[in-house]
């Protein structure tokens, strides 16, 4: 059996490394520029998760004094302005109007006018190459010179692990990113903080989930920012979609939770996740002190 084994995971490591290379050569741009950023003790991500609001109660001043990086609507919330992350993370093709419907639409024009009113400091806002060619969404911030714009690679990156450590250093992909964590994750790391904290990301989806009468799978939707919604899933697609999708999706994203802890400990870097009750069992977890 453990000879067996071993041939599975040699074929499968081939031939995920083998696929990963073709993704690279037709989705990658080879010569991406670095981002840097002083002090490089720690900082945080900021994810949506209800548990956000009362981390920041209980330690303002550790998150005002810690550097971050926020992810999708963040900037509907109160704490956008409190709080200033210097970098902010965009990862769904919807947030730069691809094959997005009316919803979608709706969410996304909102996103940029508030980033563009709201936005008084120098921030980054990451957002991968794909967004790059479509000039709707740049034409909300474009007046805002305090918000600069950089591009990143999202392609999804699967098998030996020194192929991925090569390829998540050099920027080329990253682990599947079905989730915005997970770049901006990937980018905490490639800047270069040896302590990077994961705050709201409570990930509980599984607890969300329900299918309705008529089969449509819908799932609840709670954020820091104060919404609670129940929306088909993938609302922003006008596509429907079936519980396997959806579970499939959950598989990848704590998977690559799992890709990015061995590429952390490979950079020589420390992930923790402070959040109270997350489902991601891949990081330590732990309270601020």
């Amino acid at each position: 059996m453990a000879k067996e084994s071993a041939i599975s995971t040699f074929i499968s490591n081939t031939l995920q490394t083998q696929l990963s290379i073709a993704k690279i050569l037709i989705q990658s741009k080879f010569f991406t520029r670095k981002l840097s950023f002083a002090p490089l003790e720690k900082c945080v991500v900021l994810g949506n998760g209800p548990s956000l609001s009362k981390e920041i109660e209980n330690h303002p001043d550790w998150f005002r004094s810690t550097p971050k990086l926020a992810v999708n609507l963040f900037v509907k919330s109160d704490y956008y302005t409190q709080l200033k992350p210097e970098f902010y993370v965009i990862n769904a093709p919807e947030h730069w109007f691809e094959s997005v419907n009316d919803l979608g639409r709706k969410a996304t024009v909102e996103l940029y006018e508030l980033m563009a009113e709201k936005t008084t400091w120098d921030m980054t806002l990451l957002i991968p190459y794909g967004a790059k060619k479509n000039n709707e969404w740049k034409k909300y911030i474009a007046n805002n010179k305090h918000i600069k714009i950089h591009y990143y690679n999202k392609t999804p990156v699967e098998g030996y692990g020194w192929f991925c450590n090569i390829v998540f250093k050099k920027r080329w992909g990253m682990p599947r990113p079905h989730n915005v964590v997970i770049p901006a994750l990937m980018h905490a790391i490639d800047i270069g903080f040896n302590e990077i904290y994961l705050a709201g990301v409570d990930h509980s989806w599984l607890t969300g989930l329900r299918v309705e009468q008529d089969n449509t799978v819908t799932m609840e939707h709670t954020h820091v920012y104060g919404e609670v919604v129940r929306y088909p899933i993938f609302a922003y697609l006008d596509e429907k979609r079936h519980l396997h999708d959806m579970l499939m999706k959950f598989v990848h994203t704590f998977k690559s939770y799992f890709f990015i802890r061995d590429y952390a400990t490979h950079q020589h870097k420390k992930i923790y996740n402070i959040t109270e009750g997350s489902f991601i069992d891949a990081f330590e977890k732990r309270k601020i002190s």
